[in-house]
């Protein structure tokens, strides 16, 4: 016969097993989320605003950074109101990634209004401040 003490015990114990058993498994359903969520996004890069690593290789082959000290004012993904988003890196600078158009553009220092070079438009273009 058990008694009311061992009984008790045995409910805990088992309520604890049950608990560290649930607290693994949405562990492990987190993780497989996140890792099929990653894969989808690096098979198919596109529907979320993002280029291959192969397109992003080809980009800066085509259209080398020139050699200089400067660096980007932002580093990584900025948005702004009269482009969207955009994108530069240390090793991609002068040249930013324009989400809106799918397309690299080429940042030229030098004046007064930032300008860039649109190459799907073959054109420059100045963008104002508060724009």
């Amino acid at each position: 016969m058990v008694n009311k003490i061992n009984y008790d015990q045995a409910l805990r114990d088992a309520n604890a097993n049950a608990e560290r058993k649930l607290v693994q498994e949405e562990n492990t359903s987190k993780n497989l989320g996140i890792a099929e969520g990653k894969d989808l996004v690096q098979r198919n890069p596109n529907p979320y605003g993002l280029v291959s690593r192969q397109q992003y290789d080809k980009a800066m082959q085509e259209n080398p950074a020139m050699e200089s000290n400067a660096t980007p004012y932002t580093v990584g993904w900025y948005f702004m109101p009269i482009r969207g988003w955009l994108f530069t890196s240390y090793s991609s600078y002068p040249y930013i990634y324009d989400e809106n158009i799918s397309a690299w553009l080429y940042f030229e220092a030098g004046y007064k209004k930032p300008t860039f070079y649109e190459y799907g438009l073959k054109k420059w273009f100045q963008m104002a401040e508060g724009e």
